[in-house]
Formats: structure tokens, C-alpha cells, sequence
């Protein structure tokens, strides 16, 4: 790739630290590393986002609001889903009140398997009214629901609960993203804006590492929604090691970045 190419790649990640020895200090260090990529390279690698549980959001903001980068909040009982709808509202709520700019909720799919889509409607339509303004990416984990049928009926009804984006994985099952389920979501999202005018977005998450698997999911969304062109506020790719191999590749020319 080139580094033109790599810096739009770069610019549509989202950069993750969501590990269970996680604190405010160590946040905010991690945070600082990828501030001084930036700085380094002349800001030309730029995240699309920062990603992180709730109660750091804060300790990124102090590094990612200044340089006007968004950091998103997981929500929804991350990983497992497993919670009421109110407690959902309320951690959401928590997250936008220390600042978050997005949130990255994940359902409830034991439920989505006993009651069906409408179960996800109503978790992502609760979650919706609470966090007007902010760019909502509802995760459907993806590997673990083997009905392509359900998945793509799934899809469709959290569009039309308010989801911003449709993304496939924690990145914490054993089956993270999958061509297949990438491009039952893209088509989802074709349906939706030839329906209503209105453009949503897709993130691939989980398991994907090299620049080669990247490619894989933007060549996937550009032939399924018809696109010419890949943009962060419609496409994003969740993959900390993928950042480290852009990173790599950019710097054999520009060591020290």
C-alpha cells in the first residue's frame, strides 16, 4: 500500500484498549502513544477513533479532545450483552455524561435467539433516546449467529432502531468478523439508504491483523453498498494490531514514527 493509502486506512480505525487490567493511568499512557504517532508523521496518521470502557473515557478524553479525535465507550454489559434494558440506558448514559463522543453497544444474544430481532429493536431503541448526537454502533457478534437469515433480519432492525453502524464483533468470541457476515451487513445497508436516502455505516471488528485482512473488509463494503470510497464516518475497522502493521509499513520509509 502506499502511504496515501495507509494513512486512509489508519483514518478509519478504531483504536482499542478494552483489557481487564485497565486503569485511568495506564489509558492514559497507551493514549499518549498513539498521540505521538501522530505527532510524529505529521498528523497524516490520524485514528478514526479511540475506544474504551466507561469509566476511562475521561482519562482518554484529557488526550483525544484536544486533538479533536472521538473516543467511544463499549456499553451494553461488554461483552457478554447480558443486561437489562434500563441498566444498558443507564451505563450508556454514564458514558455520554464523562464525555463520550460514540458508543459501541453490544445486544443481548441469547435473547436476539429466543425472541427474535424486535428483542434488539427495543434494546438499541432505549439505548437510541439517550444518547442523541452520538454516533451509536450497535455490535451483533456476528460469529455466533449461524442463521444468515436472522442475521440479516437482526441487522435491519437495529437500522431501523437508530443504529449509526452495524459492527460484527466484540473482538472477545472465539469467530470475530467474517467476509460473510460483512457482506450481509453492507447489503443491509444498501437496502436501508435506497429505501430512506440516508447513508449508515459499517465496522469490522474482531480478528482482523494485517493489511491484507483490511483489504478483505473495504473491498467487501465497496461492492455490496455500491460505494466509491472508503470514509470514517462510514466505514471502521476495530483492530489494534492492524494499527501496529500500518504503523510498520509507514514507517520503513519514515523511521521513528
Amino acid at each position: 500500500m502506499t502511504h496515501a493509502t495507509l494513512e486512509r486506512l489508519y483514518a478509519t480505525l478504531d483504536i482499542t484498549t478494552l483489557n481487564d487490567l485497565d486503569s485511568p493511568a495506564n489509558v492514559r499512557e497507551w493514549s499518549r502513544r498513539i498521540q505521538r504517532v501522530a505527532e510524529r508523521s505529521g498528523r497524516k496518521l490520524v485514528p478514526g477513533a479511540i475506544c474504551v470502557f466507561a469509566t476511562h473515557v475521561e482519562a482518554a478524553k484529557e488526550v483525544f479532545g484536544p486533538m479533536g479525535i472521538p473516543v467511544a465507550s463499549v456499553a451494553g454489559n461488554f461483552p457478554s450483552g447480558k443486561a437489562s434494558i434500563p441498566l444498558k440506558v443507564h451505563e450508556v448514559s454514564a458514558a455520554v455524561l464523562r464525555g463520550a463522543d460514540e458508543i459501541d453497544l453490544v445486544i443481548d444474544r441469547g435473547l436476539l435467539l429466543e425472541q427474535g430481532p424486535q428483542a434488539c429493536f427495543k434494546e438499541v431503541q432505549a439505548v437510541r433516546g439517550i444518547c442523541a448526537g452520538k454516533v451509536l454502533k450497535v455490535i451483533l457478534e456476528s460469529g455466533q449467529i449461524a442463521d444468515p437469515l436472522l442475521l440479516g433480519e437482526t441487522a435491519h432492525a437495529v437500522l431501523e432502531a437508530g443504529a449509526d453502524f452495524l459492527k460484527t464483533s466484540t473482538g472477545k468470541s472465539d469467530l470475530g468478523a467474517t467476509p460473510t457476515a460483512a457482506a450481509i451487513f453492507c447489503r443491509a445497508l444498501n437496502i436501508w439508504e435506497k429505501a430512506h436516502g440516508e447513508q449508515r455505516g459499517f465496522k469490522a471488528s474482531g480478528g482482523i491483523r494485517t493489511l491484507e485482512d483490511a483489504q478483505t473488509y473495504m473491498d467487501i463494503y465497496l461492492a455490496e453498498t455500491g460505494r466509491s470510497y472508503i470514509d470514517a464516518a462510514h466505514f471502521r475497522i476495530g483492530a489494534s494490531a492492524l494499527a501496529n502493521a500500518v504503523i510498520e509499513a509507514y514507517s520503513k520509509d519514515l523511521p521513528g514514527i
